[in-house]
């Protein structure tokens, strides 16, 4: 028997899904107050070459077995060789010109994406070369031939998932980022960690405030799929519908591409083909289910990282909640990812199961924020209306977050051409004046640092009203009030805040300012949010305006453990992804040229921001006698 589990937990072999997952047998997690807040909170797998199914895809096998190195491989058009020229900073890459293409045009989720205007980036925001292999991708799995072998390989990987939900799994000890323990098998293999296609697995199991449908929809809906999941899912085009299923989505399968990442400049996107594939298991149990086509499309950008059978079964409770058991194995190369994530990313913990079903919960928190007719706290008070505008627009404002941080193609990072700077990234954008977003040229400004106290020391100096001018050059000689505020979800550290920003000094002419706040925390990750917003938008906003009128620029940090936690546990330290979104005071026609003022003026902001951060906590470290923790 493998350790961690008890009796009744194993023998689940002959039940029924529904009535598995109906039943006590699976782990489960508390999520939102549901559940059993003493099971494990995630759990991983690696099985043997001959579980799974590897009947179908022969060439992830071959590339598994012999270690085919893919480290030097570049994405895309890869770094861009910087140069100062007559004080400007000129970018040196060839730019290739776009592809023409006259056919039906991919899905894809509005604003993911799509904002650059660099010359060398189609409509959709992706390279010509991604984007030809879109194309040929939808054309390609037109064929009755294609459409045969994709729903074989759909319903074999459904089998699959649900084998590895009923299997037996050892707790997966995220803190040896090497090792991986084979279920039921009692021997340990080391599984490469750079420079290969290495396996990364979880399951998680859970209970969630949401209906099997509501979860269902959210899946299958691509557009709604990568903006409710848009800290793991930079972008997502459905390529084609094979079967629509019916209007509950059974028997649905749908070809896509997305890229999976977590928001950061320096650890690259994770692009995929796969097959997304839902059927109803039994009258209140479903299974949704995603697999790589990398056996029958083996393009070069699909190379790098592979899908194996992956997704969740949704059993509907009769309280209208909704149990998940959430699995993710997937194949992997991390050679590129910069050394501080090396632990956590090739451990498979940021990119784990546990994270999507804490996403799907976090949507469940939104709607019961949304729905709530309770005043919000402080002294500014907020009608129903004007909650649900401002829970809008904070929701707009985190996915442009967490898409400006990612190393999505989109955003053609450049390191900053500043000696001693090679991991501050730096890109412009150019949009023209829209609902939501302010016109002109920006300039977007990323690092991401380590810190040596846990994440949640780090977010309650970043999120505090008070704690502002500790680290914001902007705030040392203003006041920060919070106003108001809206809990989201069952932690009060988790919520939408308006601060006000006073200037005390006697001088002062400047208009009255306020910042529009997201701040959240989970045992994965936390983030705060922020966008400055004028009196009017403001008084709109409150009055139930629409928040997609609203121009907004977001600025903010990301904090994750600087390792891999098990539940329960604290990291002593955090890695901290700052983003600062501000104007350029000096554009140019040129969208790769920047000058020297503008790079002196970025560098100051983000390396004086980062080092305030830093000295508030190496202070208290030193005062605390070199003591790591709370």
């Amino acid at each position: 028997m493998s350790e961690g589990l008890s009796d009744s937990e194993t023998q689940v072999g002959e039940n029924s899904v529904g009535d598995w997952l109906e039943s006590d047998s699976a782990p489960t997690a508390a999520i939102n107050g549901f559940g059993n807040p003493d099971g494990p909170m995630s759990r991983g797998i690696k099985r043997p070459r001959d579980f799974l199914g590897m009947r179908f895809y022969p060439r992830t096998t071959e590339v598994y077995e012999q270690n085919v190195g893919l480290g030097q491989q570049q994405q895309q058009l890869g770094e861009p060789s910087w140069e100062v020229r007559n004080n400007v900073a000129v970018d040196d890459r060839n730019i290739s010109t776009n592809i023409p293409y006259e056919g039906p045009n991919p899905q894809q989720v509005e604003g993911h994406g799509s904002d650059s205007a660099s010359s060398f980036m189609n409509g959709y925001g992706r390279s010509d070369s991604s984007r030809a292999t879109d194309i040929l991708m939808s054309v390609s799995v037109s064929t009755d031939f294609t459409k045969i072998k994709i729903l074989e390989f759909a319903n074999s990987a459904m089998e699959d998932l649900i084998t590895m939900s009923k299997k037996d799994f050892n707790p997966f000890d995220y803190r040896h980022a090497d090792r991986m323990r084979t279920a039921g098998f009692g021997n340990n293999q080391s599984l490469p960690c750079s420079g290969y296609l290495h396996l990364e697995a979880s399951r998680e199991t859970a209970y969630v405030g949401m209906n099997r449908l509501g979860i269902v929809e959210m899946l299958m809906d691509s557009n709604r799929w990568a903006a409710k999941f848009a800290d793991i899912v930079s972008r997502a085009i459905l390529l084609a519908v094979i079967n629509p299923g019916t209007a509950e989505y059974d028997g649905a399968l749908q070809v896509m591409t997305a890229e999976f990442h977590i928001p950061t400049p320096l650890v690259p996107v994770r692009d995929s083909y796969f097959a997304r594939y839902c059927r109803k298991l039994s009258p209140d149990t479903w299974g949704v289910v995603d697999i790589s086509l990398e056996s029958l499309f083996p393009y070069p950008a699909s190379t790098r990282y592979r899908r194996k059978p992956s997704g969740c079964l949704i059993h509907e409770l009769p309280n209208g909640c909704s149990k998940i058991i959430w699995l993710e194995y997937v194949e992997a190369d991390n050679s590129l990812v910069h050394k501080i994530f090396q632990h956590v990313v090739c451990s498979g913990y940021v990119f784990g199961a546990q994270r999507w079903v804490v996403a799907i919960a976090r949507e469940h928190d939104l709607l019961q924020a949304l729905m709530n007719m309770t005043p919000s706290e402080g002294a500014l008070r907020i009608t129903p209306m004007g909650r649900v505008s401002l829970l809008k627009l904070v929701e707009k404002m985190t996915r442009e977050f967490f898409l400006d941080a990612s190393g999505s193609s989109t955003n053609m990072w450049m390191t900053l051409p500043l000696h001693g700077n090679e991991d501050i990234k730096i890109t412009v954008k150019n949009r023209a004046h829209s609902f939501g977003f302010l016109g002109g040229r920006t300039i977007v400004l990323s690092t991401s640092v380590e810190i040596p106290v846990p994440p949640k020391r780090v977010f309650s100096l970043l999120s505090a009203a008070e704690s502002r001018p500790k680290w914001d050059f902007l705030s040392q000689s203003h006041v920060i009030r919070e106003l108001a505020n809206i809990i989201v979800g069952s932690n009060p550290e988790s919520r939408v805040s308006i601060l006000e920003i006073i200037n005390t000094t006697p001088e002062n002419t400047d208009a009255p300012m306020f910042y529009l706040q997201k701040s959240y925390i989970d045992p994965t990750f936390a983030y705060v949010v922020y966008a400055p917003i004028d009196v009017p938008a403001m008084s709109m906003l409150l009055s139930g305006g629409d928040p997609e009128s609203v121009a907004f620029m977001t600025s903010g940090f990301m904090m994750f453990p600087d390792r891999p936690i098990l539940p329960g546990e604290e990291s002593s330290g955090s890695l901290l992804t700052v983003l600062f979104h501000i104007l350029d005071d000096a554009p140019r026609e040129d969208h790769y040229c920047l000058s020297l003022n503008s790079l002196n003026v970025s560098h100051s902001l983000i390396s004086g921001t980062v080092g305030m951060i830093k000295d508030n906590f190496i202070r208290g470290h030193q005062r605390s006698g070199g003591r790591r923790g709370n």
